[in-house]
């Protein structure tokens, strides 16, 4: 993995939290980016992401 820690937007987790009571409802959302696996994925080519690129054109 590279020294910058790349962030992949096609590896995204979602994680929600919901507690009901008889006061209030609470409803807790937290979304976040997994790590990029760079020379892993197949998308992944001479140092740059073919998916990222293919969404600027």
């Amino acid at each position: 993995m590279s020294d910058d820690g790349m962030f992949c937007p096609y590896k995204k987790s979602t994680k929600r939290e919901v507690s009901y009571s008889w006061i209030s409802r609470t409803e807790i959302t937290t979304e976040r980016f997994g790590w990029c696996s760079e020379k892993k994925c197949m998308a992944y080519n001479n140092g740059r992401c073919k998916m990222l690129e293919e969404e600027r054109a």
